[in-house]
């Protein structure tokens, strides 16, 4: 959120937990320009449209198609939306990049510790990466979607 906010105008952060918004006041204490608040997104009242609009493991908590939708409206014209997901494997595909993000996982832990250690909300992922896929491609004409590993995909999309 720092390094956001040095190079925007302005940064709004939401969260339904009231430990991890208090987490990020602290983080960014002495930033003018960050305004965080608890709330849901989904029904959160927010003044006006976004240029960027991000998810970071947070669209699993919500219904696919009304929070993909929810987040798109959010934004102004030719606004960004980017969304850092998870979903479960369904094709051999799926499994190979699994084997492969198990081992670049337990380097990263080592590293930089786990993000369940940070208070975050656990919750499994139930669509299966090409549901995503192909969801994403009805509801966000043009989005660019990439499979990732550490079991993450993203999307990428522009409004017009």
């Amino acid at each position: 959120m720092r390094r956001l906010a040095s190079h925007v105008p302005s940064v709004t952060g939401i969260d339904s937990s009231p430990e991890i918004v208090e987490r990020a006041r602290e983080q960014s204490a002495g930033l003018p320009n960050v305004e965080l608040v608890t709330g849901d997104v989904m029904t959160y009242p927010f003044d006006g449209q976004f240029d960027f609009v991000s998810s970071v493991a947070s669209l699993h908590h919500l219904d696919f198609d009304t929070g993909l939708e929810r987040m798109a409206s959010l934004l102004g014209p030719g606004g960004v939306l980017a969304i850092v997901g998870l979903g479960i494997e369904t094709s051999p595909l799926d499994y190979a990049l699994a084997g492969l993000g198990k081992t670049a996982s337990r380097v990263h832990r080592r590293r930089r510790g786990g993000w369940w250690e940070q208070g975050a909300l656990l919750i499994d992922p139930t669509m299966s990466y090409g549901a995503i896929r192909h969801r994403s491609r009805r509801l966000l004409p043009g989005r660019r979607y990439r499979r990732h590993l550490l079991y993450r995909y993203s999307i990428v999309w522009r409004k017009t």
